[in-house]
């Protein structure tokens, strides 16, 4: 049929709405330029935070325990500047995936550059679930990507979510090729997971593991998404157990009373 008679950007736009990566596994940056590749870094950022900023809600202060001490989640979106590598534990519904895009979006304000891996995806070969992980960003590979970021001396990181989700019989070996990557890519990586992990050397860091709600927290979630519910909060949120159960019961109430303002 006849060409679209599309340019280069649209082609780009295409490719990354179709989920497509190259075939070409060590892309190199020939032919360019720094103020190409700056462009290329900058319109990743702009479209990760784009992406993901309007799925994510209010971060709402939660405790954390970590090895001398706890924290409040709000205390710990910086923690990727650090360079090091942490682990996020919690049950289902905790929060946790929450939590990793409020670091993520906070590390990109922070100039540096995010990777988002979700592991469910993993068929055994880690070069095609990073090249999965920024074909919707990223007209190019992970690897064409992380020259670009090397070439402008931008810092990079790993986020690794939902690592409880990766096929059973595959874990060793996400670790093995994972470790593997890192030796080769210096960069700090953060799981998260539903118990702690047992991770080889050059992978392991603090673990940070979400203590059980207090009233105040039970409260604070409820009314984050309720909106202007005057009722008794303290009675209402007492059945609930996870941020996310007080996230439904909140959205539910903030319906009701939006239906009844019809």
């Amino acid at each position: 049929s006849r060409s679209p008679n599309w340019n280069k950007k649209q082609w780009q736009s295409f490719v990354m709405y179709l989920a497509l990566t190259k075939w070409e596994k060590d892309s190199q940056l020939r032919d360019t330029t720094a103020d190409e590749a700056l462009v290329s870094v900058s319109s990743y950022v702009e479209r990760f935070y784009d992406f993901w900023r309007l799925r994510i809600g209010r971060l709402v202060p939660l405790t954390l325990r970590g090895t001398d001490r706890t924290y409040k989640t709000t205390e710990v979106i910086g923690i990727i500047s650090e360079g090091k590598h942490y682990q996020i534990i919690g049950p289902s519904g905790s929060g946790k995936t929450e939590l990793l895009l409020h670091i993520a979006l906070q590390s990109l304000a922070n100039d540096i550059v995010i990777i988002f891996v979700q592991v469910k995806n993993y068929d055994g070969d880690l070069s095609h679930l990073l090249d999965v992980s920024v074909s919707y960003l990223h007209p190019g590979n992970c690897t064409d990507l992380l020259n670009r970021c090397k070439a402008l001396n931008k810092r990079t990181a790993l986020i690794v979510d939902a690592f409880n989700e990766c096929p059973h019989d595959k874990k060793d070996r996400f670790l093995q090729e994972l470790q593997s990557f890192v030796l080769k890519e210096p960069l700090p990586v953060i799981f998260t997971a539903q118990s702690p992990l047992q991770l080889p050397q050059h992978l392991r860091g603090e673990t940070l593991i979400f203590a059980d709600l207090s009233l105040e927290e039970r409260k604070a979630v409820f009314e984050a998404h309720s909106g202007d519910f005057h009722g008794d909060v303290a009675s209402l949120v007492q059945p609930f157990k996870t941020p996310l159960e007080l996230s439904l019961a909140g959205q539910c109430v903030s319906e009701s009373m939006q239906m009844c303002l019809r």
